[in-house]
């Protein structure tokens, strides 16, 4: 007996399909996390999003508070990034019970509703219960990458792993200026509440849009 996973011992060629279905999937994971770095700072100059009295004290009993515009800059960013860190080996272990791509569609599911909270956030709990949920959705990069490894031969692996890594750049790197220029473009047609809301719009469309076609 092997104790490889099915996938793994057949080796099947790899689909054009599934191979840029695994990369949509880290193109826009990372789009993601990189369309709402310019958000921030405006999204911690709205009155409705300052944090909780519990949140500051409890910040400041751990000498962490730096103002309330810091506080939610380090808050967002904490919470998707290690909720991320937390989910990615749980997902890898379910991917390998259950297969890579039932995992992939579950979570491009969970991230595009991730999306929807943030949109419809009415304060700065929600903003932080959105942020936690695409955290935990946006850790299948680690599946991706196992599904990769399994239906590229070990001869192509490189190249499937090349393809991973040009995925990732490119999310990150367009995430930004998408971000910062469907904000300006939100803000010249109606007010900063639009410029906040057109590029979470938008990536939530792309994740949608993502799950019809996987």
């Amino acid at each position: 007996m092997t104790s490889e996973s099915p996938e793994i011992a057949t080796a099947k060629p790899p689909s054009k399909g599934s191979v840029k279905l695994v990369m949509l999937v880290i193109f826009l994971d990372l789009l993601g996390f990189g369309i709402v770095l310019p958000m921030v700072p405006y999204i911690a100059e709205q009155p409705h999003f300052a944090p909780d009295p519990w949140i500051v004290n409890t910040l400041e009993a751990l000498s962490l508070s730096g103002g309330g515009q810091a506080v939610i800059v380090g808050l967002l960013s904490f919470c998707y990034s290690f909720c991320q860190f937390v989910m990615a080996p749980v997902w890898g272990r379910l991917s390998d019970r259950v297969g890579r791509r039932p995992v992939l569609i579950v979570s491009m599911a969970g991230y595009a509703f991730a999306w929807a909270l943030f949109a419809f956030a009415p304060d700065l709990n929600w903003l932080l219960v959105s942020r936690i949920f695409a955290g935990i959705t946006a850790a299948n990069i680690a599946t991706a990458q196992a599904y990769m490894a399994d239906v590229f031969p070990p001869e192509k692996r490189s190249k499937g792993m090349g393809l991973v890594g040009a995925a990732f750049g490119l999310g990150f790197t367009l995430g930004p200026p998408i971000g910062a220029g469907l904000m300006t473009l939100g803000r010249k047609l109606q007010d900063d509440d639009l410029g906040i809301a057109l590029p979470i719009y938008f990536a939530m469309a792309l994740s949608v849009l993502a799950l019809v076609f996987a």
